[in-house]
């Protein structure tokens, strides 16, 4: 968590973009919601007129359902079932619009900031790097050097993109769309609860086997490049002593490491989706049957 704020601290020059990104995906949730609520809810009230004429006007003692479903079908206003089509589908264009441009907005400021981020994380790593003493360039590969300074700085650029969408969006539309469920049935979304914390359980361990072959996969990585950095800086000396198939050998087995870490990561990532669809048809299925 402390290496996760340190990294963060990068982001304090661009602070008011990443603000920007923030309100940005805030509104990006709410036309969402506001979108499934009108597919779901006005779509229903068109597609069944006589649902209409049940619709209780609005009273201190009306439920916030009642509530919502009034202001639906005031929405769309009267007319015949076409008229009222026609409104919901200008409706449905406009929300849909209107989501796509918060979520461009929000995604182009975050890339912004990252870009800038991860620009500025590689001028300080450098600076860095040329205040060292010469023991540490003794003891250090160049390879490795330039395999953190390019793979492990640019990755650090799609975790931390990843991370803040989540951050940011996930805990908005879990809130929204938590509410939603809730007006609409309470007996439903307690049901459903049941089910997230093995879903939960799921993805985190999936998730620390996952870290943990990064982690040995850009370790790896580090070693094939100063194998390659070596050869061709060293490639007259290899030529001389006829060393070809040596360093041949030795590529490919440092390159055969790393392929397999990074196929076992690839693997546990696709198998990721798998298990959380099982998950999520599991419980449509339980509340269909309820």
């Amino acid at each position: 968590m402390k290496l996760y704020l340190r990294i963060l601290s990068f982001v304090k020059p661009y602070r008011l973009i990443a603000f920007i990104s923030i309100i940005a995906s805030v509104f990006f949730v709410m036309m969402n919601a506001f979108s499934l609520w009108m597919i779901s809810s006005l779509l229903s009230t068109i597609m069944q007129p006589e649902k209409v004429a049940t619709i209780p006007l609005i009273t201190e003692t009306s439920t916030l359902i009642n509530k919502l479903e009034y202001f639906a079908y005031h929405l769309i206003g009267g007319g015949s079932q076409v008229d009222k089509l026609k409104r919901l589908c200008f409706l449905l264009i406009g929300s849909f619009f209107l989501k796509n441009v918060f979520f461009y907005i929000s995604n182009i400021s975050l890339a912004f900031v990252q870009n800038r981020m991860i620009k500025d994380i590689r001028d300080n790593l450098f600076k860095h790097i040329q205040h060292l003493p010469m023991s540490f360039f003794d003891k250090s590969k160049s390879g490795e050097l330039s395999s953190i300074m390019i793979r492990d700085v640019a990755a650090m650029r799609v975790a931390f993109t990843e991370s803040i969408q989540h951050l940011i969006n996930s805990p908005i539309s879990i809130v929204v769309l938590f509410s939603m469920l809730l007006i609409i049935s309470a007996k439903m979304t307690m049901i459903t609860l049941l089910i997230i914390p093995l879903s939960g359980f799921v993805v985190v361990q999936l998730g620390q086997s996952i870290r943990r072959k990064a982690k040995r996969s850009s370790i790896q990585i580090a070693g094939v490049m100063n194998i390659l950095q070596e050869t061709l800086s060293g490639i007259r000396i290899v030529k001389a002593f006829a060393m070809e198939k040596f360093e041949i050998a030795r590529f490919n087995k440092e390159n055969f490491k790393f392929y397999k870490l990074t196929f076992r990561q690839s693997k546990l990532s696709i198998f990721t989706t798998p298990i959380n669809d099982m998950i999520g048809v599991s419980i449509g299925i339980i509340l269909l049957w309820i």
